[in-house]
């Protein structure tokens, strides 16, 4: 999951062209960052459920495989809540070119801006996963421990709601901006 980190922190600078539309439909807001989030899910859900997967074939340990893909859900909103937040204050230009080896940019410290995200990511979305993970290793062998997946569903949406509003109100107004740092002249 944390290998799609990547994906999920700049979200503005995928598709540059469809900001423009954004723009004139007054976002992107709330909504429009909600949505290029949760479109990223997949990409995070769908590697871990497979390795679980093997796992459960290799160990036979399906009940703890059923727990961990429940989990993962809340843990990739994680991953969203802080992708989201990275979007707004670091977005990225990422220019659709024939060759990748020609991009003129390519010595402009992006890497260094790529390994300080990640390791921002790492950071933040193990503090707001941390409480999952101890509620969940205290609770072994205790009855609740199958409503903990649905009480981490409910715990990351919050923060994930909470940086979405956020996101919409700090980029209002900055569409100019955005603009001019994502879809700049070729």
């Amino acid at each position: 999951m944390m290998a799609n980190l990547g994906a999920a922190t700049n979200v503005l600078g995928f598709d540059a062209g469809s900001l423009w539309i954004e723009v004139l439909t007054g976002g992107p807001g709330r909504p429009h960052m909600m949505a290029r989030q949760l479109i990223a899910l997949p990409n995070l859900l769908l590697p871990t459920w497979l390795s679980g997967i093997v796992v459960g074939i290799w160990t036979g340990e399906w009940t703890l495989v059923l727990l961990v893909s429940m989990l993962a859900i809340s843990i990739a909103l994680n991953v969203l809540t802080f992708g989201m937040v990275a979007s707004a204050l670091a977005p990225a230009p990422l220019p659709d070119w024939d060759n990748p080896f020609g991009n003129r940019q390519s010595n402009e410290g992006r890497g260094l801006r790529l390994v300080i995200i990640a390791l921002v990511g790492m950071i933040s979305v193990t503090v707001l996963s941390a409480p999952i993970l101890i509620l969940i290793f205290r609770s072994f062998g205790n009855w609740w421990l199958w409503l903990l997946p649905l009480a981490a569903l409910v715990y990351a949406s919050v923060p994930f709601g909470l940086a979405s509003m956020w996101v919409g109100r700090y980029l209002r107004g900055k569409e100019p901006d955005l603009i001019e740092i994502l879809a700049p002249e070729q």
